[in-house]
């Protein structure tokens, strides 16, 4: 989408605003800033919402690449983007007087969306403002996909992700709960019930396994599963010594919720050096700050126990890629380092799962993601669209919309009879806020609205 211009710098030679390229969705961040300074909070949240089904979410969960790329970080700290998306996030929460109207439909066609994460209620939420019949079919007893079931409640309470769907749903979109794709329709049966097109959204949900001796034993299972059914009312035992093997951002939740439920000690093996880890800085410095163990630049070896693990062996790692750069493992077998576990949680990475029929003509890659023209999203089944982890690959919430934007867009142009382009563009809305005049205590302003954003940090442990 063409980025229009927004500067917020009273440096008139400053470039196109770079937080504003950073983000995947092209957000108005100067603009939002700018109205924000000015008072007009309604009207920056809908800045935000023009392009984002999820501020709420997205205030505390976005990585927020926006801010690596403010230009204030140049002469001393960047700007709390995320943090004031936010605060405007939970002031409309706390002074909501009505939900969105629903929007009537203005086609006959009607669209099929499979899994509710940000892909998907994305989509559904650009198709039924443009006048189409949505209908999100999930397989999970609640909606939101790896938002519900892959982020701790700490760091995204549930409250706060069903005011988010609740607020796309009033558009007049159809949920359907526990149905799934495989095991209750396929979709030729989508097909049969007139939907002019489907969107597969799925996720990634599956969780990579070890392949090493004893890595079938109870007591060894994923950080995924732990943290789905945490998610879902499950209280899981959790033994006093756990060990959590691997590096991202999904290793960091589970370590960290391993001791909200009771472990005494957690204790983090990876492959990477520290610099190395791709979790997310602060995940890492928020999982050290609660004591978790880190022992960077180990792999398991073996683990050990009969009836139920009981310990693990890990070698040392000496490179993680060969000469090629492709990711190949090497160790020094005669570095080993033992340590004892009540339980073993897996997060070394993710991948989807798949529930289509092969005689549908979706294509699956050797990469195990559903085969898409990257700019339209289509799969070679021409009436079928992927989009989110299942399409892209593993990443965050805020890619995960874009690309549910585009796929959306394709959507429409298909059922429209236009060329199918998915050059997605945010709907016009008839009283866009005008470009806030920017006051001149705009930064004393910004501090004080950050303050009281930033004044509610993430749950503490609580064990139990």
């Amino acid at each position: 989408m063409p980025l229009p211009y927004t500067e917020f710098s009273d440096d008139a030679s400053a470039p196109l605003t770079c937080c504003q390229r950073a983000c995947p969705l092209a957000t108005d961040v100067s603009s939002y800033l700018a109205l924000i300074a000015a008072g007009e909070m309604d009207d920056a949240l809908a800045v935000v919402r023009e392009v984002n089904p999820f501020p709420s979410v997205c205030g505390r969960v976005c990585d927020h690449a926006c801010e690596t790329q403010c230009r204030r970080g140049e002469s001393d700290q960047p700007v709390a983007i995320r943090a004031l998306k936010r605060y405007l996030a939970d002031r409309e929460r706390a002074t909501l007087s009505g939900w969105p109207a629903a929007v009537a439909p203005a086609h006959q066609e009607k669209v099929a969306i499979i899994g509710s994460g940000p892909a998907g209620i994305t989509a559904a939420s650009d198709l039924a403002r443009r006048g189409f019949g949505v209908t999100i079919f999930e397989a999970l007893p609640k909606a939101g996909g790896m938002m519900r079931v892959g982020i701790p409640e700490y760091r995204l309470p549930a409250a706060v992700l069903d005011f988010d769907i609740e607020y796309q749903l009033r558009l007049g979109i159809e949920l359907k709960l526990n149905t799934a794709l495989g095991r209750d329709f396929t979709l030729s049966d989508l097909r049969a019930q007139g939907y002019g097109a489907v969107l597969l959204a799925t996720g990634a949900h599956g969780s990579r396994d070890l392949q090493v001796p004893g890595a079938d034993l109870p007591g060894i299972s994923s950080g995924i599963a732990l943290l789905r059914g945490v998610k879902l009312g499950e209280t899981p035992a959790m033994g006093k010594r756990v060990i959590v093997i691997g590096g991202g951002d999904v290793a960091m939740d589970t370590a960290r919720t391993a001791l909200r439920l009771g472990a005494e000690r957690v204790d983090l093996f990876c492959l990477e050096a520290r610099e190395e880890m791709p979790a997310h800085e602060w995940e890492i410095r928020e999982a050290l700050d609660e004591q978790i163990h880190f022992h960077c630049g180990w792999g398991p070896a073996e683990f050990s126990g009969t009836e139920q693990v009981t310990g693990a062996t890990f070698k040392a790692c000496t490179a993680l890629f060969d000469e090629n750069g492709r990711f190949a493992p090497q160790y020094d077998e005669t570095q080993h380092v033992t340590m004892e576990a009540d339980c073993v949680f897996v997060a070394i990475g993710q991948y989807a799962l798949f529930a289509h029929r092969e005689e549908d003509g979706v294509t699956v890659t050797p990469r195990q993601l559903y085969q898409i023209d990257p700019l339209t999203m289509r799969t070679t089944l021409p009436w079928v669209f992927a989009a989110g982890d299942a399409a892209t690959g593993p990443a965050n919430v805020v890619k995960a919309i874009a690309s549910g934007h585009r796929a959306a867009a394709a959507i429409s142009e298909l059922l429209s009879g236009h060329p199918v382009t998915g050059q997605w563009q945010p709907l016009p809305r008839a009283e866009r806020p005008a470009r806030a005049e920017i006051p001149s205590d705009w930064e004393e302003r910004l501090v004080a609205v950050m303050r009281r954003s930033l004044s509610a940090s993430v749950l503490p442990i609580s064990r139990k």
